[in-house]
């Protein structure tokens, strides 16, 4: 396995996070925060998709 590799050549180093392929995160980290925030408000309610009546 991979990450046993890692830790056996670099102790509890090996285990961080490495840089990943890709383009950067789309959104910044203040952007994120508020939607986060705005989905876990209580002025948030879930949807009433199906419902009848």
């Amino acid at each position: 396995m991979r990450w046993r590799d890692w830790y056996a050549d670099e102790g509890l180093a090996g285990l961080e996070d490495r840089p990943r392929s890709g383009g950067p995160p789309a959104y910044g980290p203040e952007v994120r925060l508020r939607i986060v925030a705005t989905a876990t408000s209580a002025r948030h309610t879930p949807t009433t998709a199906g419902r009848t009546g």
